[in-house]
């Protein structure tokens, strides 16, 4: 039987109406403007590019029908990402906690099992939280992993998992510094608090009072995965639907209103449409946004997650760090 969910992310669905490699990923190494999917919105005054967006590695997720938080995030040096792989062909909800790096990102190091979603590395980059579901409690936790092949490090252990009288939801939401991880914690229907958690000890220190939410869709937010949000001039700019800004501000990844996505270059007022390999997950039903995440690294690498697809971009495009074959002029 399939343990028990957030019941309330069922509702707030409704309100919000939002691995390992594959072997043998190949296609042509070829700027994003040739794509299949290339719709045309209203661009103002941005003009469409063929060198923006480069595809360089695929992966598969696991599969997820509500808010899990991040199932992908790229280390703060932008060289590894982590991802949950599926255990088995069929496996949603959990599987293998996945750090990808190397030329590539071909080098795989599984780093702990049965991990649930809201991934996200400590400032080092040497430690990755995440959640995961205790199944013999029935209970939500937060684990620490690193990266040395130590067995990951249960920060809510026995009892102290069980903080309201359901399934206890987790989401970690920011790591300020090595030793203090801030997580998100149900306290009933309706209801979450923030809680600081010392890293490795487990000692914890509410830093937020209850936060009482009577409407399904603010608890939803907390949970989903994080935007980069900045402030722009919509008048300057196409209709931006779900959008994420690079760390710099210098880049825009986004839908249209189509539901395709693009990538704008805020500094050049160019445009290029974004194709993942396995087409058929564009265009998006906004409504959907348990289905689709979006990470810029440091280094302005795009990490897309649509449904269980999970691809990386180089912006701007850089055939180099492709994986994919670099098309020659007969071509």
């Amino acid at each position: 039987m399939r343990p028990l969910r957030f019941c309330f992310f069922f509702l707030a669905a409704l309100i919000l109406t939002g691995c390992s490699v594959i072997p043998g990923f190949q296609g042509q190494g070829t700027p994003q403007a040739e794509a299949r999917f290339t719709p045309t919105p209203m661009l103002g005054g941005y003009t469409q590019v063929a060198d923006l967006v480069c595809p360089i590695a695929q992966f598969k997720t696991i599969t997820s029908t509500d808010q899990q938080g991040s199932l992908a995030a790229w280390s703060p040096q932008g060289d590894k990402i982590a991802y949950i792989a599926p255990q088995s062909e069929h496996a949603m909800f959990f599987g293998d906690l996945v750090v990808a790096s190397g030329a590539g990102f071909q080098e795989q190091q599984t780093v702990a099992a049965e991990a649930w979603g809201g991934l996200m590395w400590s400032p080092s980059g040497e430690q990755i939280a995440y959640v995961s579901l205790r199944p013999n409690d029935n209970v939500y936790t937060v684990y620490v992993a690193g990266l040395d092949g130590r067995q990951p490090v249960d920060l809510f252990p026995g009892s102290e998992a069980a903080l309201d009288n359901y399934s206890s939801p987790k989401m970690v939401h920011a790591w300020p510094s090595e030793g203090r991880l801030r997580v998100y914690a149900s306290c009933g229907m309706g209801c979450y608090e923030e809680i600081e958690v010392s890293v490795p000890g487990g000692t914890k220190t509410p830093i937020s009072s209850t936060i009482q939410t009577p409407e399904p869709t603010a608890i939803a937010r907390a949970w989903m995965s994080p935007r980069t949000v900045r402030d722009y001039d919509p008048e300057s700019m196409p209709e931006l639907n779900d959008p994420t800004w690079s760390n710099d501000g210098s880049y825009v990844a986004y839908f249209d209103e189509d539901g395709y996505m693009w990538v704008l270059s805020t500094a050049n007022k160019t445009a290029s449409p974004v194709e993942m390999v396995n087409s058929s997950v564009l265009p998006v039903f906004f409504i959907e946004t348990w289905k689709r995440e979006m990470h810029w690294a440091s280094n302005n690498l795009l990490a897309v997650r649509i449904e269980n697809e999970l691809e990386l971009f180089s912006v701007p495009c850089n055939l180099e760090q492709s994986i994919l074959p670099t098309p020659t002029e007969e071509e």
